[in-house]
């Protein structure tokens, strides 16, 4: 009998030394258990979308490459920071939801030539991008970049709304086309709309939804928009001291299908 239970014990001894016992231990190092976690508040401040990591600010300290779960963090926002002593990662307090925009806008005039198709070039919003959506221009994450004015980049995938709108100075004479281009040079939504005389102002807008996968820095989900008209002329589109032109707007509607957009 006690040789039987000497042969049963190992047995076990040398199952637990096998590939099945590594697997354990390394499925329970995984989710670390036995490991005590520590949680903390800190301050978003930056984000690589490349990456999926942010900059924060923890106890007067930036740090950089901090992976976050859950969606797009907004910076300038606080965030919880989790650590096991190890490992470390993010869950932001205010984060992409549906109904989060963006606002781009043009605070000056733009003369844009007879029978020339022109890019609308954004002014910075940093110097709007205070306090609440209201304000004439917001963007909370980095979707107007100061090397394409022009460029609106969906920092987030899922389905989105585009709204362009523009007023164009009076003439007589010609047709006003506005229209939204994506980064394959396709345009998405288009509007035309006849002179409406010399001393009429002519607004116009186009609307369109789309889907965003490749939502990295520098990526292929960005849109732009773009005017023509032929008034045998230069003609304005109207800018300086208005709010409503011209303004490019992206509201995130969310993930297709409904699901819930997590970062591995």
């Amino acid at each position: 009998m006690l040789r039987r239970r000497l042969e049963v014990e190992a047995v076990i001894q040398e199952r637990w030394r096998g590939p099945t016992a590594r697997r354990a231990r390394d499925f329970k190092d995984a989710l670390g258990i036995g490991k005590s976690l520590r949680v903390r508040q800190a301050e978003v401040t930056a984000l690589s979308k490349t990456a999926n990591t942010a900059t924060i600010l923890l106890g007067g300290s930036s740090m950089a490459g901090v992976p976050y779960s859950g969606n797009l963090p907004v910076p300038g926002y606080g965030c919880w920071v989790i650590t096991d002593g190890e490992d470390m990662f993010i869950f932001a307090n205010h984060h992409t939801a549906p109904g989060d925009s963006i606002k781009l806008n043009r605070d000056a005039d733009q003369t844009i030539g007879d029978i020339t198709e022109e890019k609308i070039s954004f002014s910075d919003p940093a110097d709007n991008t205070t306090n609440l959506p209201q304000n004439n221009a917001y963007d909370y994450y980095g979707a107007w970049q100061s090397a394409q004015p022009t460029r609106l980049y969906l920092p987030a995938p899922g389905m989105w709304t585009l709204t362009a709108q523009v007023e164009w100075a009076g003439d007589v004479d010609g047709r006003r086309i506005l229209t939204i281009w994506n980064a394959n040079d396709a345009v998405v939504a288009k509007a035309v709309t006849p002179s409406q005389g010399a001393a009429i102002v002519v607004p116009q807008t186009a609307i369109t939804q789309v889907r965003a996968t490749d939502v990295s820095t520098g990526g292929n989900e960005y849109f732009r928009i773009n005017v023509w008209h032929n008034a045998n002329n230069n003609l304005v589109v109207n800018g300086a001291g208005i709010q409503y032109s011209p303004i490019f707007i992206a509201v995130w509607e969310g993930p297709p299908g409904g699901e819930t957009i997590f970062n591995s």
